[in-house]
């Protein structure tokens, strides 16, 4: 079934109770349950646009959704918009993640996400719950931290 007034897809990825994908321009429209901003502040059965990002390239949804952008950052939003729950409010509005430029790939979980930067190395933010950003550590981080032991990268 052809989602409705959604047309030109490029990127889509389903999260936990919720859907988002990038359609024509860069624009990104997500639909379904939205407790935390992940769609908008309420539930869409139809594609809403999210106002603040624009030239999105990829998409990635879990517990909140991030989207990579034209300009080689990335912008995030929803539940705890994979930063640690202490100190920090569900975003309803997509975000800039401070200190990460070039990147080319990004994914996310319920809790943190993980982008690829444009010298081949992994960086994560997020709950590192049993360990899961990767930096040899359990403790959780609001800026990404770089993965260990996935090589030195190449320029």
């Amino acid at each position: 079934m052809k989602v409705p007034a959604l047309g030109g897809v490029t990127a889509i990825d389903a999260g936990s109770q919720f859907t988002c994908a990038v359609a024509g321009g860069g624009t990104v429209s997500c639909w379904g349950r939205s407790i935390y901003g992940e769609s908008s502040a309420i539930t869409y059965r139809t594609p809403v646009k999210m106002e603040g990002v624009s030239g999105a390239t990829a998409i990635t949804a879990g517990g909140h959704a991030c989207a990579a952008l034209a300009d080689d950052r990335v912008s995030c939003w929803g539940y705890h918009h994979g930063r640690p729950i202490g100190g920090y409010d569900h975003q309803y509005f997509p975000e800039a993640i401070e200190g990460l430029n070039g990147v080319t790939a990004v994914s996310s979980g319920r809790n943190h996400s993980c982008v690829v930067v444009e010298d081949v190395t992994a960086h994560c933010w997020g709950i590192n719950q049993d360990g899961r950003l990767g930096d040899g550590t359990t403790i959780n981080r609001s800026t990404p931290v770089r993965v260990t032991g996935l090589g030195t990268g190449t320029g």
